[in-house]
Parts: structure tokens; sequence; C-alpha cells
């Protein structure tokens, strides 16, 4: 049996817990180690409510998810030692600067961790402990990424994943927000194509792009940029505009009442359980998905706002064909409902797929 410290305090987001603690210098919370079998088990062993705990402390602001293929940005990409940002830590940060459609710029540095890397992540990876001894710290590269970074766009694939490690750690450490728009490539590639899964090296491959070097920063960055390019040229070519891509896979969603679920039990506490959710403008993924999601937690959707709604999540508004000051109808009806006293919450997409986790 083995103790895993926290990197920063579940509950507070305090950062320099030491190994010697049995509390939260800040805030007194006494639920910052987890106990293992050993690091191989690490993610099969988290404590279910400690994670709940975690992810419910964070209201990242981070920036907006948006629907678009732009010419310049920057893509990154990050390898850690785990799933969750609250223990798990930043092995290699890498990105490269797009201007045109042509890299022009590329950063990458490996980071050493507070612990061992264990076995797992060596075999996926290919990166040592050896090979991180003597890399720089997460705190002494971070603002230098983030200023490769600038104000551009943020391309990656499963980008969520990469900007809440980049995010909490640069909150934790500089206590500012890292809150780029940004771009996931996997989403658009799950409206583009069915494939069996959306892993990169899938998606790659249905492409012809070379894997070699899959799991490092750097190389997955070139795979992400060549498809990038393969399947923004193939949306163009058949849609002339992202928008129109958008629109046609937003029509052919499943309405609210063809949406069931096999799960026969739920978690209560869940955001979602039992409630009447809609959605309102176009969403970053197949509506029928997010549906989807909201029904197997144990929530009800449907088409139509009304007194029965207790959830509006609200998508991108640019494609609606109705219009008033920015806001859908439904929007506009919602907040006339909440000023009447109805227990109805406006929430933005990003909120809608943090919550859903819980």
């Amino acid at each position: 049996m083995s103790i895993i410290l926290y990197k920063k305090c579940p509950k507070c987001g305090f950062t320099e817990l030491k190994r010697e603690m049995e509390c939260c210098p800040n805030c007194g919370n006494t639920d910052i180690k987890i106990e293992i079998n050993s690091s191989l088990e690490k993610q099969r062993t988290i404590n279910e409510n400690t994670i709940k705990q975690e992810e419910k402390s964070k209201k990242r602001n981070k920036g907006k998810s948006i629907i678009d293929l732009p010419c310049d940005y920057t893509l990154i990409d990050i390898e850690t030692t785990g799933l969750i940002p609250a223990y798990d830590e930043i092995i290699e940060l890498s990105a490269i600067k797009v201007r045109d459609n042509e890299i022009i710029d590329k950063y990458s540095t490996l980071v050493k961790p507070e612990y061992e890397v264990d076995e797992f992540i060596t075999e996926l990876t290919g990166i040592t402990n050896e090979m991180l001894l003597n890399s720089p710290n997460i705190k002494d590269v971070l603002e230098q990424f983030i200023n490769f970074i600038g104000d551009d766009i943020v391309v990656g694939y499963n980008v969520n994943f990469d900007i809440n490690f980049i995010y909490d750690d640069y909150k934790g450490y500089f206590n500012k927000d890292f809150s780029n728009n940004y771009v996931d490539l996997m989403r658009i590639c799950k409206k583009h194509c069915i494939l069996p899964n959306y892993e990169l090296k899938t998606v790659s491959e249905f492409y012809n792009i070379s894997t070699q070097g899959h799991h490092r920063g750097l190389n997955d960055c070139y795979i992400e940029f060549e498809l990038y390019n393969k399947v923004s040229a193939e949306i163009i070519e058949k849609y002339v505009c992202i928008k129109d891509f958008y629109n046609q896979n937003w029509y052919q969603c499943k309405t609210a009442k063809d949406i069931t679920t096999s799960n026969t039990s739920f978690n209560e506490d869940n955001f979602f359980f039992n409630k009447v959710c809609v959605f309102t403008g176009i969403l970053d993924i197949p509506r029928k998905e997010a549906m989807q999601k909201i029904v197997d937690v144990g929530g009800k959707v449907s088409d139509t706002l009304n007194r029965e709604t207790n959830v509006l999540i609200v998508g991108t508004q640019d494609c609606l064909k109705t219009k008033e000051n920015g806001k859908s109808n439904k929007m506009l009806k919602a907040e006339k409902y909440i000023l009447k006293g109805q227990d109805l919450q406006i929430i933005s997409e990003n909120d809608f797929m943090e919550l859903i986790e819980e």
C-alpha cells in the first residue's frame, strides 16, 4: 500500500502541499492524500466521491469552444501521468504555431513531475524517469508555453483534456486563467466521419496519416496538424463553410422523444438527474449525443421549452433562424420564466460537458 499526495488541495486549490502535512494549511481539508495498492492501479482505485469533490470545486473560466476552421492558430498537445488534473502531472508540453495553414514555429519541452512516472505511462509514451530527471518543473516552463500560444485560437484533439491540465496548473501557480478560445478536432471528426472509435490513431490511419511516434507531444502535434488540414479540406469542398457543415448535422438529429436509455440505476447526485433539459443553438457535439448523455444519467430531454423545463443548455447562436439581440427565442422565453420565479437555469455547453461527467 502506498500514499499519493494531491498536487493541490481538491477543496481550495492550494498548491504548496507537502508530504508531511496531514491537512491543507489554507482551508483545513484533510482529504489531501490517496491510498492505493500500486502506481499501476492508480486510475482504477480512485475514490469516486473524491473525483466529484475535486471537479465540483472547479469552475474553470476557460475560453469558448468555437465552431470554426481557422487558418491561424496554435495546436497543442501534452503528455501526462494520468487522467485527473487534481493529482496527475504534465510531463511534456508541445505546440506548433500556424499562420495561413503553414507551421511557422514550434515549442516542446519535457517536464519533471514530483512523482516518478509508472511503467504504464513509460510504455505508452516512451518517456522514462531518466529522461525527466534533469527537465524543468512545470512552474518554470508553463508561462513560456502560455506566452508561445499568445492570444491564438487553440486547436487540439480532445483538447479539453489538455486545456484542463494547463488551466489548473496556470491558475494554481500564477493565479491566472488560461482562457483562449479553442477548436476540438475530435468533435469535428465525430460529426464528419463514421468510425468504430475516435481515438487519434484510428482517425489518423483512416486518413492514411502515419502515427509513428504517437503519444509524444510534438509528434502528436504534427499528426493532428495533418489531420486538421485533411478534414478541413473535405468539409470546405463539400459544404463551402463550417457553418453549413454544422447546420446539416444539426437538423439531422433525433427528436427528444426518440432518446431512451438502457440504464436502470442512476447517480441521484448528478446535476441533471430527474431534470427536464432543453437545448438551443448549435452544439459542438451532435445534439442527439448530448441528449443521450442526459438521459443516460437519469435526466429528461424535451424539444420544447415550457413551465416544466429545469435547464436550458445554450450552444452557439449564430446559425439560428430567429434572433433578437443575439438570443434565441428559447433563451428569451427562459429569461421570462425565470423572472416569474420558475426553477430554471441557463447554462453554456461548456458547463454542460463538465457537469454531465460528475
